[in-house]
């Protein structure tokens, strides 16, 4: 029997989803780019399928894609420059609405504890991605910022802010990235303190929740 999709499991698949394709770039210097967006294009609807529940996501995500689509037709052909900054920026956006509607199913009452539990690491791993972004960013506008990243291309690039978001996230703290200016301090600093903050509310939700539910 196929296994349906609602909102008392949907935060399972979405996990399974975003750490397949966290997988698929960890491999990205032994595959193809081409592999690498057929990959994503297959992750972006499967996530659209677990979060489809939200008519308001259904909108942002068509109007986000709308700007997507007419943004590069003019800056691609019209402008003729590179589109990565564009790109990121949407990228963010559209992680901004994940981390927003998980975040809204979380904190209903009506959501299963084991779903609300699997989405609150789903979320994690979405905030550590928005942050790679912003990292990202901020290395193409102000190369040397972060010393220890390898920027041979912008998939190799994305891999290693990712893994350097997540080491400051979690406050793990290796040291083989370092971040050099004032900016960069303050946005490295800014980030192990959500990692701390999450954490709190996360098990302080959850404690709630099961209080509620006995």
């Amino acid at each position: 029997m196929k296994k349906k999709i609602t909102l008392d499991n949907n935060f399972i698949f979405f996990v399974i989803t975003i750490l397949s394709f966290l997988i698929v770039l960890g491999l990205s210097p032994t595959i193809s780019n081409d592999d690498i967006s057929i990959s994503f294009f297959i992750c972006f609807i499967l996530l659209l399928k677990s979060l489809s529940y939200s008519k308001r996501w259904l909108k942002y995500l068509l109007s986000l894609l709308l700007l997507y689509f007419f943004g590069e037709i003019v800056i691609r052909y019209y402008f003729k420059i590179d589109d990565i900054y564009f790109t990121l920026v949407i990228l963010f956006l559209y992680l901004y609405g994940v981390a927003r509607n998980i975040s809204v199913q979380i904190l209903h009452k009506h959501c299963k504890l084991l779903n609300k539990i699997i989405g609150s690491f789903g979320l994690y791993i979405i905030l550590g991605m928005m942050w790679a972004v912003i990292y990202s960013l901020s290395i193409y506008i102000y190369p040397g910022s972060i010393s220890g990243l390898n920027t041979g291309n912008n998939i190799e690039l994305f891999v290693n802010t990712l893994y350097f978001s997540f080491v400051v996230l979690s406050s793990l703290g290796f040291g083989d990235i370092l971040p050099h200016t004032a900016m960069m301090k303050m946005l490295v600093s800014l980030e192990a303190m959500m990692g701390l903050f999450y954490i709190a509310v996360v098990v302080s939700t959850l404690v709630n929740s099961k209080s509620q539910t006995e």
